[in-house]
């Protein structure tokens, strides 16, 4: 049996600073394709070695522990398919590590659907807000948190986060979410759709109020730069000839 390489791969999208985490994963390579294996951990720039791994934090042993029981797992696995007679293939790989368990990152894998989704690239900024929005939540990391009652806590959230929202803004919210959490279902990452069990209304838009000419000449007179200048000049033009709805 030919066996994969394994190793520890921190920040594969190039993101992290001093105050922006990015995650590690477990990088299974095979015939020159891999798979990232989650691990749950997230850190800052300067809290990862590439050979002592986690540093810099309190809980450094407790965090390189857990990615000894992440490797561990994958070479259980590993062993699993040789006592099996299984040839180790990338696709089989997840059908194994899908009965495993549910620690995975549910943040990192819906990051990465929305880039690899088709969306336009406004809607992929609307997807990027719910997913930010979650972040600051901060209690639905793992697939194991897509729990109703943690859904609930998000809405809860996104209610009394500061910012007043209508209860279509907060609809489209869930209505962004629903499809990860949808898709983690179908793939096997978790066991149950956790919106079969949690509903939000969709409410009503408010209408859009018209502005006034005290607004316009506001408009007409702000500074801005040239491109914007261009683009306040063309939104003005319409306003001015009925062009703009």
């Amino acid at each position: 049996m030919k066996y994969p390489n394994l190793k520890f791969v921190f920040d594969r999208r190039n993101v992290a600073s001093l105050e922006r985490l990015a995650s590690v994963y477990l990088e299974v390579s095979f015939q020159r394709k891999r798979r990232d294996v989650p691990t749950g951990i997230r850190l800052f720039s300067n809290e990862w070695d590439d050979k002592k791994h986690v540093v810099n934090r309190i809980d450094s042993i407790e965090l390189n522990t857990q990615l000894e029981t992440t490797l561990s797992k994958v070479r259980k696995i590993m062993l699993k398919m040789q006592e099996e007679g299984e040839e180790f293939s990338l696709d089989k790989f997840d059908v194994y590590y899908k009965g495993l368990d549910n620690n995975g990152s549910f943040l990192d894998f819906m990051f990465d659907m929305i880039a690899k989704r088709p969306l336009t690239e406004s809607t992929k900024r609307q997807h990027l807000v719910t997913y930010n929005m979650l972040v600051t939540f901060g209690k639905i990391q793992s697939f194991k948190d897509l729990t109703p009652t943690m859904i609930k806590a998000f809405d809860d959230h996104i209610r009394t986060d500061g910012v007043r929202k209508c209860q279509a803004t907060i609809f489209n919210i869930h209505k962004r979410l629903k499809p990860y959490v949808r898709e983690a279902c179908e793939r096997g990452y978790i066991k149950e759709n956790s919106y079969d069990k949690f509903t939000v209304q969709a409410g009503k838009s408010k209408s859009r109020e018209f502005l006034n000419m005290d607004e316009i000449e506001k408009i007409q007179s702000k500074g801005l730069s040239s491109q914007m200048d261009k683009i306040r000049d063309l939104f003005l033009f319409g306003c001015y000839t009925n062009l703009t709805q």
